[in-house]
């Protein structure tokens, strides 16, 4: 009776450690910090390519066991249950300038940076010119759920190219975009999410000032400050996609929930192809670079060459549901409307289909 009278105190001591221990075994189960609601914000610069970091917050369930802090996270796992298919034909479309004949010459005639309209397939300072930047036209399909875009460029984008292909959306045709759809071009041709990112401009100061015309910088502007979608991350998993055209080398293809737009039947709209700064939180670029630090394309300008502003392209805007008859900031240019000319002359009288009777002769 001795003996089990003073091990029972050694017997009770091992069960009360072996119980702390088990809390913190390397292995147990814990919750992800993304398993509740999820909140996606980005106040200063949207990442691509992971330079910036994307807060997400949630509320953590009371017994939930923090996880080791030099331990890496292992990333969410995104469950996809709608898909992208074909894009059908174009609904509507915007062409834009070719910089292809000038590339020996190394230079962009048609790039207006006073008023956002950007023609910049060039590397800074070198002006080696880059077909896979170069913008031609973009067309857009509506087939519910989903909004198609199709980029069509000069070139191919390289295996190892870092350029992102973005639509940017005009709600209510002020020059001043709404929405920022983007996504970096893939390595194969099936549709994802990944760096795929939806950024909507909530506080209304992309465009600074003046909507597509140079402002002087202001450092309280953060253009496109929240991101609502980042790879799969957000209230949609499905929200947003890219894919290298299988049909054509030369076409990245986007698509995106119509719905993200709350279904909008109006709107304007204006393609990029962005390798250089890629930084959605400083839109309108001429608002947040002067002529001076971006340089220009065009040799006959003091400016030249390209400097900060540098492997990009972007088009006029022009619009879905409805046919522009009065411009506005960054629309294309509108067909001439027709001149009146002069009534037309009054027709000749008509001639008389009678045979003439015959004149009498002598009798």
């Amino acid at each position: 009776m001795k003996h089990i009278r003073s091990t029972f105190p050694i017997l009770a001591m091992f069960s009360i450690l072996a119980a702390i221990l088990a809390c913190n075994t390397p292995g147990r189960s814990v919750s992800s910090p993304l398993s509740g609601d999820l909140q996606i914000t980005d106040t200063n610069q949207a990442r691509v390519d992971g330079d910036t970091q994307v807060s997400s917050t949630t509320q953590a369930p009371s017994d939930t066991v923090q996880p080791d802090p030099t331990e890496t996270p292992l990333p969410p796992t995104i469950e996809h249950l709608v898909f992208p298919g074909e894009p059908a034909q174009a609904n509507t479309w915007v062409t834009d300038p070719s910089t292809k004949a000038l590339a020996a010459s190394r230079e962009s005639t048609a790039d207006l940076f006073n008023i956002n309209l950007l023609e910049r397939p060039f590397t800074s300072e070198i002006m080696d010119y880059q077909a896979h930047l170069d913008l031609t036209r973009v067309n857009l399909n509506f087939s519910s759920p989903w909004i198609y875009v199709t980029f069509v460029l000069e070139g191919s984008p390289p295996s190892d190219s870092s350029a992102i292909y973005a639509l940017e959306v005009d709600l209510n045709s002020d020059g001043r975009g709404d929405w920022l759809m983007l996504g970096k071009v893939p390595a194969e041709s099936e549709w994802t999410t990944n760096d795929v990112q939806v950024l909507h401009d909530a506080n209304g100061d992309v465009g600074g000032l003046s909507p597509m015309i140079s402002d002087a910088p202001n450092s309280s502007w953060d253009g496109y400050e929240t991101l609502v979608f980042d790879g799969g991350i957000g209230v949609d998993p499905d929200a947003a996609w890219i894919r290298r055209d299988p049909s054509n080398p030369n076409q990245m293809q986007l698509a995106f929930k119509y719905d993200l737009i709350a279904n909008d039947d109006k709107f304007a709209f204006g393609g990029w192809a962005d390798e250089g700064l890629k930084n959605p939180g400083a839109f309108d670029y001429n608002d947040f670079l002067t002529l001076e630090q971006a340089g220009s394309p065009f040799s006959g300008n003091s400016k030249y060459p390209i400097k900060d502003l540098a492997s990009v392209d972007n088009t006029c805007r022009w619009t879905y549901g409805y046919t522009p008859i009065t411009p506005f900031p960054g629309l294309c240019p509108l067909p001439p409307t027709p001149t009146p000319t002069d009534p037309p002359p009054p027709p000749p009288p008509p001639t008389s289909t009678l045979t003439p009777s015959p004149i009498p002769g002598p009798y």
